[in-house]
C-alpha cells in the first residue's frame, strides 16, 4: 500500500518504487466523510494524479493498493496467462 492522503492532507511527494509509477488503472481505499471508501479506476493515473483526484473528491485519507503483480512476483518480466 502507498499512502496518498493522511488526515486530510495530500502527501506532497509519495515515496514508492519505480515499478509502482507510471500511468495505469489504480485502486484506492480508506475514508471519505468518516465512511469507508473504495475506488477502482479504468482511467490510467500516476500515483500523484490519483492522489489529486481523491483529494479533489474530498477523501479524508487514502492509500493506493498494489496490483497482484507487485504483491506476488515483483521481479517477474513474463506475462502469466
Amino acid at each position: 500500500m502507498l499512502a496518498l492522503i493522511v488526515d486530510g492532507d495530500p502527501l506532497a511527494a509519495p515515496h514508492y518504487q519505480p515499478d509502482m509509477g507510471g500511468r495505469r488503472p489504480r485502486q484506492a481505499i480508506d475514508t471519505k466523510g468518516g465512511r469507508f471508501a473504495y475506488l477502482v479506476t479504468q482511467t490510467p493515473y500516476t500515483p500523484e494524479e490519483l492522489r489529486d483526484v481523491l483529494a479533489a473528491a474530498g477523501w479524508d485519507s487514502a492509500v493506493m493498493l498494489l496490483s497482484l503483480i507487485h504483491i506476488s512476483e515483483p521481479t517477474r518480466r513474463v506475462v502469466i496467462s
